[in-house]
């Protein structure tokens, strides 16, 4: 599910390794994931 997710981000040209570490990173993008690419701000 996780991965399917992370699939779907749009606005990132990056892998889904360097989208996963940034969402442990960013906890703005990680609910960015959540939501399914909604913007958060």
């Amino acid at each position: 599910i996780v991965l399917n997710l992370l699939k779907a981000v749009q606005g990132t040209k990056v892998g889904i390794k360097n989208r996963r570490l940034r969402a442990a990173w960013d906890h703005d993008f990680m609910l960015r994931v959540l939501m399914g690419g909604a913007h958060v701000g």
